[in-house]
């Protein structure tokens, strides 16, 4: 099982109500983007925190592998391919507040392709892999999830 961080400002209510993470394939510019490739690295069991507004509110459980398909149609921006995954969201009875968290948890981050700035603030990123030690954190301090994912 691996850990991942997702920034789901806009997005968030949407991919919550249906249950999945969508990514698009290429950007504007028909580049590839590696904070969307991430989507690719999904696997049955994974977990996904969803940081919204500086809060993490709840911990997914991915529970289909990553599929072609078209954006959302709730979804106004990015280009129509894409990569959905299926998950089941587990919202935090208490939300854990980044700032409130911070000094434990900005020596727990990655070293490149963080999802935070040292000040706590959400980096412009969609899906990143996080260390087994943010993610267990986490866990601990949301502890209703050890129950659900143990």
């Amino acid at each position: 099982m691996n850990y991942f961080w997702v920034n789901q400002g806009r997005t968030w209510k949407k991919e919550y109500e249906g249950n999945f993470l969508w990514a698009p394939i290429l950007n504007e510019g028909g580049k590839r983007t590696w904070h969307w490739d991430t989507m690719n690295d999904l696997n049955k069991g994974d977990i996904v925190f969803s940081f919204v507004k500086g809060h993490i509110v709840s911990a997914a459980k991915v529970i289909s592998l990553p599929y072609n398909a078209d954006k959302p149609k709730s979804f106004s921006q990015w280009e129509k391919k894409g990569v959905r995954c299926d998950v089941s969201y587990n919202l935090l009875d208490k939300p854990i507040t980044i700032k409130d968290h911070l000094d434990n948890i900005i020596p727990l981050l990655p070293s490149n392709r963080t999802p935070l700035t040292e000040l706590g603030d959400g980096v412009q990123i969609y899906l990143t892999k996080i260390p087994k030690s943010l993610g267990n954190y986490f866990m601990y301090v949301g502890n209703q999830f050890i129950i659900l994912y143990t």
